[in-house]
């Protein structure tokens, strides 16, 4: 038995309060009991005295004490009602037997007493024997505990396995999970009742354990591609050096090995540090402090900064922006996302194409978007493009540059800091849409 199991806590629970119904109602029932047996011997006391200060107060009637207490107990046989009359000097003047009280103050422990003032200044001291009435009640109260620690064994029995039958399903699903292989990522529970809370109970781990999958599935494709691209400009640099080392060259092949060995080494730099980035924005790893940032001033930097591509590609820009719109991130975060946004514009965009930049700020919120041509099949599909290592088209990997990072970061900066992104294609144009909420 366990006693740490939710079985044994709930059985103890149910036990224990059973347990004090039990004595409450026990107790409840002796004081009832006893209450009820002391106002009955009180209530005849009470009659038989009322009745002997009439027959004393009837003129007519023979007031010798003798034959009162004889007139009395006629009435009242088999009850074991004793009568004691004392006149003024506490003198016994009749008494039914030997052993009844003679005065109010005798000990009533034995005796259930009852006192009346009679004509002349004579007391009548009325009373019944309660010894055997109180160990009466002593049995019946002892009587009623018994009962009711049966009652209470019973029902910590029944609580016992009526938990145990209830948790049942628990414990098949416990099976279930443990039976499970864990190298087995298509893990799916099977509920083994038809309750409604523990279908909702197993769909909701069965959409947990799809979460992880898809998770476990996309770090894996991210461990692949990250080492795939990392290995791709090492075996480049390693190359150019080794084939530079493999024989004397002239000044200029050897300028021509660094050269290309420089912009190996720029491509690695530059994949590490958003590799690093991207580790930086992970919900479990604690954020840079948030400062307001009026995102129109960068969004304006950061075109002039592009001037040049844009130029060269013939690029038409557009733009519509207030004259500011200001949120709380951290400094670097939202420079990073719209400087990827519009670097990706300016390499995918064809030659002549068209970009716009629009910024609005409306109730409770900021919007962004950024939107420009670009011919995609149609099967695109926008999500696969937050995945890192992803390209629209692999074949422009060399042309556009670029390490398939950019919207991987843009995504997980939008989702620390509580941002919308969203990647739509319309009519042969790409448009990301960025929704802030302004926090006051």
């Amino acid at each position: 038995m366990r006693f740490r199991s939710i079985r044994a806590r709930l059985t103890a629970s149910f036990t224990l309060y059973i347990a004090i119904l039990t004595i409450i109602a026990v107790y409840s029932l002796a004081l009832y009991s006893k209450s009820t047996a002391e106002h009955s011997a009180d209530d005849m006391l009470s009659t038989v005295a009322k009745s002997m200060v009439m027959e004393i107060s009837d003129s007519k009637n023979n007031s010798d004490p003798k034959k009162l207490i004889v007139e009395e107990l006629e009435d009242t046989v088999g009850s074991g009602l004793t009568i004691c009359i004392t006149n003024r000097d506490g003198n016994v003047i009749a008494k039914s037997q030997t052993d009844a009280p003679e005065s109010p103050a005798s000990d009533g422990s034995n005796w259930r007493i009852h006192s009346v003032r009679l004509k002349n200044g004579e007391i009548a001291v009325v009373a019944v024997p309660w010894a055997k009435t109180r160990a009466a009640l002593r049995s019946h109260v002892l009587t009623l505990a018994w009962l009711g620690s049966f009652v209470v064994l019973i029902a910590s029995v029944g609580a016992w396995l009526l938990v145990g039958r209830t948790l049942t399903p628990i414990s098949s699903l416990a099976r279930q999970a443990h039976a499970s292989s864990a190298n087995s990522l298509a893990l799916t529970l099977v509920s083994p009742s038809g309750d409604y809370e523990m279908v909702e109970l197993v769909n909701t781990l069965n959409g947990l354990l799809q979460r992880i999958t898809e998770t476990t599935a996309a770090k894996g494709r991210f461990y692949s591609a990250a080492s795939h691209e990392l290995r791709t400009p090492l075996q480049a640099l390693s190359g150019h050096l080794e084939l530079a080392l493999s024989k004397d060259r002239t000044l200029e092949e050897y300028r021509a090995t660094v050269e290309e060995a420089y912009v190996q080494t720029r491509r690695l730099i530059s994949l590490v540090r958003a590799l690093l980035f991207l580790y930086q924005l992970d919900p479990s790893a604690s954020l840079p402090a948030r400062q307001p940032i009026d995102i129109v001033t960068v969004c304006n930097r950061l075109l002039g900064y592009f001037q040049p591509i844009i130029g060269e590609r013939g690029l038409q820009i557009s733009s519509k922006m207030p004259n500011e719109a200001e949120v709380l991130t951290p400094p670097d975060h939202f420079d990073m996302l719209i400087r990827n946004l519009l670097e990706n514009a300016c390499k995918y965009t064809p030659e002549n194409g068209e970009i716009h930049l629009t910024i609005e700020v409306t109730n409770g919120s900021i919007h962004l978007e950024v939107l420009n041509d670009y011919p995609v099949s149609e099967d695109w599909n926008p999500e696969e493009l937050f995945e890192p290592f992803v390209r629209p088209d692999v074949s422009r990997n060399f042309k556009t540059g670029g390490t398939g990072l950019g919207l991987a970061i843009c995504k997980s900066i939008a989702d620390v800091n509580g941002w919308d992104f969203r990647m739509i294609l319309e009519d042969q144009r790409v448009k990301a849409v960025l929704t802030i909420p302004i926090v006051s």
